[in-house]
């Protein structure tokens, strides 16, 4: 998963924005924290839009379109920059 957009204002996650290409190639979702832990670990990380996050997710739809991903575990974070060199 990488961050897209975010907002880091406290008690919501209106706003949060995440893209995961194995999922839906290119396609920008909602995000939502299953905790506020998981989103102390990612938002508020150094250059959060910068890293790249493995994570566990549950797809969120309505009337069967995909609407957020719903970040239930972290696993690791990559530096975006050390994987292009």
């Amino acid at each position: 998963m990488q961050i897209y957009q975010m907002r880091t204002e406290p008690g919501t996650d209106i706003g949060n924005m995440a893209i995961i290409d194995e999922i839906y190639q290119g396609k920008k979702l909602g995000v939502v924290f299953a905790t506020d832990e998981l989103k102390k670990a990612i938002l508020f990380s150094y250059n959060p839009s910068q890293k790249a996050y493995w994570v566990d997710v549950k797809v969120l739809t309505l009337g069967g379109k995909p609407k957020a991903y719903n970040v239930v575990a972290l696993h690791d974070t990559i530096n975006i920059a050390e994987q292009e060199e």
